[in-house]
């Protein structure tokens, strides 16, 4: 529906039945005609709510960005920190082809922060990132791997990325195989800084190289 048409839609609503809807509990029950009036009402303002939705919700999800929230410890709900949520539009990770390393199987990562001249992502400047908790699913969607926490591995914030070597198990990644890294929070590391937990819904796939 255009805005033209909702306009006009809007326009055909009369004003008095809107107006009579916020006095509707003053009107006397049990008369068969102020029930059809009242029905009359409800559907008039109804149309008009879901106009104004209709104009409004598009509007608030273009202008939903992160924000800070407490961390709250879950045993006893008192605040250890800080966390940054709804990061996703934010950020971008991607990996690629997972290669052998000294024996190890790894996982090249990128991550980029595409606002880094906005908060919290200036104050990580000249510092570190690293991923928090992801998993690794097969073409099928089954989780084959899966990690928890700030993770020990990485990597070195410059020109608003950040590249790491994530160790994954080898055992249960095959060679020459799609697999998808699915990552739902990144931590932003300073000197003598609490780590930054930012998060979001990032996916990606990658193979592990033959």
């Amino acid at each position: 529906m255009t805005r033209e048409k909702i306009a006009e839609a809007v326009e055909n609503i009369e004003l008095r039945h809107v107006q009579e809807a916020a006095n509707i509990s003053d009107m006397q029950k049990g008369e068969r005609g102020c029930k059809w009036r009242r029905a009359k009402i409800t559907a008039a303002a109804s149309v008009l709510l879901c106009t104004v939705l209709y104009l409004q919700v598009p509007a608030i999800g273009d202008s939903l960005h992160g924000f800070y929230q407490d961390a709250v410890r879950w045993w006893d709900g008192a605040v250890v920190g800080t966390e940054y949520k709804n990061a996703a539009q934010e950020i971008k990770i991607k990996a690629s082809a997972a290669v052998f390393q000294e024996g190890k199987l790894v996982l090249p990562v990128e991550i980029t922060f595409l606002e880094m001249e906005q908060m919290p992502y200036r104050y990580l400047a000249g510092g570190e990132a690293a991923l928090g908790d992801y998993q690794i699913l097969d073409a099928s969607g089954t989780e084959v791997y899966a990690a928890h926490g700030r993770q020990e591995t990485a990597g070195i914030l410059e020109d608003k990325k950040a590249v790491l070597m994530q160790p994954v198990d080898a055992d249960t990644l095959l060679k020459g195989e799609v697999y998808r890294l699915v990552v739902t929070s990144v931590y932003g590391i300073q000197k003598a800084e609490q780590p930054l937990k930012m998060q979001g819904y990032w996916e990606c796939e990658f193979t592990v190289a033959k």
